[in-house]
Parts: structure tokens; sequence; C-alpha cells
């Protein structure tokens, strides 16, 4: 609780002088180890779990140029089991809320095979939660 917190004023973005000749030339492609030794490689962009922007598509379409895709929390169990036998979901993030039923959601697609490594982003309304 006594940790330092950081907010956007203490971020300063400094642009370097590069030497590429074009932007094809640029990668963006970085790893990210996790604190207990997970990692992700990828471009750290991650489109929304917003309805409309964060579907199987966009994760099809986002995932061949190696960004991630946050997949809505409303696609049921078989559609993620479907996709997953003939899409490449090393790119998706599962979403899940805080009902009921959502621990059984993410037991079933771990078991389920299709995931070589799952993502998991919880969505908690307006960030937060009053019992």
């Amino acid at each position: 609780m006594n940790d330092v917190k950081l907010d956007f004023s203490d971020v300063l973005l400094v642009p370097q002088e590069t030497r590429v000749e074009s932007r094809s030339q640029v990668n963006l492609v970085t790893t990210i180890q996790g604190v207990h030794g997970a990692s992700i490689t990828g471009i750290p962009i991650l489109a929304a779990n917003m309805m409309g922007v964060g579907t199987i598509a966009m994760c099809e379409a986002l995932g061949r140029h190696k960004i991630y895709t946050a997949i809505e929390k409303t696609v049921p169990v078989s559609t993620w089991l479907n996709t997953g036998r003939n899409t490449n979901l090393s790119y998706a993030f599962v979403t899940v809320g805080m009902q009921e039923g959502e621990l059984f959601k993410l037991a079933a697609l771990k078991n389920s095979g299709i995931f070589s490594n799952m993502k998991i982003v919880v969505d908690v309304a307006n960030g937060h939660i009053c019992f």
C-alpha cells in the first residue's frame, strides 16, 4: 500500500534521432516479462474488449501483425472452441467479468487445449466494485 504511485505526469517520451530509411525497417515487436515468469511477445498494443472492436475477426486481422485483441466477454465458450480449431489465438486475450459463471468459462477454455498460453483480461465495470 505504500508503493509509489505514478500517473501521466510522471511519463515523458522524448523522440530520438534514428537512422532508418523507411518505416518498414522499424520493428515494434517486444517481449514483456511478467512478474511470475510468464512472457508474451508481440507489439504491445491491445484492441479494446468493446462490442464491435474486440471480435474474433479483429483478432485474426491484428494477429497477422502481432497485435493483441481483448475479445469481448460476451463470446460464448462454443464460439471460442469452434474458432480455436481454425484460428491462431496467440494474440487473443480472453475477457471475463465479475459474473458467477466466469470462472467456469475460464476453466472450460483452459481445459480445451485451444490456447498454448492463455491470456486473460478481467473487466470490472467502472474500475471498482462494492459488496
